[in-house]
């Protein structure tokens, strides 16, 4: 299976409304309420660094960058995210639901080191609304414990 890399403009109430969506299956392009979508949020500070390097360990997505989507089909599905200033990527791994949207949220340390390996990055995963999804923006932008899914670090790659 490869993706659908075509640009798919898609105008109405009930779509995401940006250019530059990609599909991660085969064949033609499925209602919205028969697919999931995902998005990546971007704080401020992180616009460009944060990116999805591939979907289900087979599509490289690195120009997936923000206010872009990404159409999947309802099941499980495996995420790896990157940092542009980091060789280590992580992995969210979900259950994603027919119409519903995802956004990869992330966040930086600024020095503060995590928990995980030392990392001074990270993401989660979170279910959106449609609305959130189409303009980029989630109010809350911290992690919710128990609520979202965090982002599992792999193994160095060096």
């Amino acid at each position: 299976m490869t993706i659908n890399r075509s640009m798919v403009c898609v105008v109405g109430a009930a779509a995401l409304a940006s250019c530059g969506t990609m599909r991660s299956y085969d064949g033609p392009q499925k209602a919205p309420g028969e697919i999931a979508t995902l998005v990546v949020i971007h704080p401020d500070f992180t616009i460009g660094k944060v990116f999805i390097s591939n979907v289900d360990h087979s599509y490289d997505l690195r120009d997936v960058s923000m206010r872009k989507s990404i159409e999947l089909l309802p099941g499980h599905h495996v995420i790896a995210v990157g940092h542009a200033n980091s060789s280590v990527s992580c992995a969210l791994t979900f259950e994603a639901l027919a119409g519903k949207t995802y956004a990869v949220l992330s966040w930086e340390g600024y020095g503060a080191i995590d928990h995980y390996r030392g990392q001074t990055w990270g993401a989660f995963l979170r279910e959106v609304s449609q609305a959130e999804g189409q303009s980029g923006k989630v109010t809350d932008m911290t992690l919710r414990p128990g609520k979202d899914i965090e982002c599992a670090f792999l193994p160095d790659h060096r």
